[in-house]
């Protein structure tokens, strides 16, 4: 299925699929420990063997599968969908826990109490950059602090009917 590569310390995926147009794919593991890369090997093979996740697939495209099944399981609140979050970070340092609960209640109190996260667009989240922050850099962090949320509504399998 995959082969595990490692490159300049830190560990990579690496799919091949002869009919894909391009037919390798390469993901980034995010980490240089090899039990770590193990373990997220095993659990990226069984989410591409059981076709919740394909490394050939767009986070858009994936957003757009899951709101075609938002109408059977119903859509979640952006505020909900930041709580879950939250929860699902429990094994992070402190620090960046406070960290993603800080950025995302600025993010979460700029939009109407009611809004849910398939209404979330990419003008909406820039403007609320641009407002936050004249600072490239802080608008930067902020931009990856709520992409990675984002990413995690879209990908967690426990949200995927409900953003």
């Amino acid at each position: 299925m995959a082969s595990l590569l490692k490159k300049k310390g830190r560990y990579f995926l690496q799919f091949f699929d002869a009919g894909k147009r391009v037919k390798r794919k390469t993901i980034a593991l995010k980490t240089g420990d090899k039990r770590t890369a193990l373990t997220l090997k095993a659990f990226h093979e069984a989410e591409f063997a059981l076709g919740k996740w394909s490394p050939w697939e767009s986070p858009q495209n994936a957003l757009r599968r899951s709101q075609e099944t938002e109408g059977r399981q119903g859509p979640r609140t952006v505020q909900g969908a930041v709580e879950a979050f939250l929860e699902s970070r429990a094994g992070c340092r402190q620090a960046t826990r406070d960290h993603y609960r800080w950025v995302l209640a600025l993010f979460a109190e700029s939009l109407p109490n009611d809004s849910y996260v398939c209404d979330l667009s990419a003008t909406r989240i820039t403007s609320w950059l641009v407002d936050q922050s004249p600072n490239a850099n802080t608008q930067r962090t902020y931009l990856s602090r709520v992409g990675i949320f984002l990413r995690w509504c879209v990908l967690n399998p426990c949200s995927r009917g409900s953003i």
